[in-house]
């Protein structure tokens, strides 16, 4: 998958969809057929559809997700430290909030607006990701 076949996706797409769309976007990352930014470019707008489900993204899918993200989570650059945090928040990747938490507590090195997107990130989640649909919850 790459952004020229997302862009003919619709806003809204099934669950099943979602799910299928991150597993070729998985793939292709894998198989090094796009490049990182390419890739988060790619979440970001699937996470925007999986969000319009109103359902939490089937665990595989979303722990295999967890695991390439976490990879990519890095303190220096700004812009992907944005991404990651608006994709953890809306998909509700506990393995990278976790991480997220470790650098915030331990990475004394960080650029300072990069410190503060992150505890703004830490602030809104109330320190739980896990089910991004929970303020909807009544």
């Amino acid at each position: 998958m790459n952004m020229n076949e997302l862009n003919k996706l619709p806003d809204y797409i099934s669950v099943d969809e979602c799910r299928h769309y991150f597993q070729d976007v998985l793939r292709s990352f894998e198989e090094k057929k796009i490049e990182k930014r390419e890739f988060l470019e790619i979440v970001i707008e699937l996470t925007d559809r999986q969000c319009r489900t109103y359902e939490i993204l089937e665990e595989k899918t979303r722990k295999q997700l967890d695991r390439y993200i976490c990879k990519l989570w890095n303190t220096e650059n700004y812009d992907d430290v944005d991404c990651i945090t608006y994709i953890v928040a809306n998909i509700g990747l506990e393995e990278t909030f976790e991480k997220i938490m470790f650098s915030l507590e331990n990475d004394k090195n960080m650029n300072d607006d990069i410190l503060q997107e992150i505890k703004e990130f830490v602030e809104e989640s109330e320190g739980d990701i896990s089910n991004p649909y929970r303020f909807l919850q009544l």
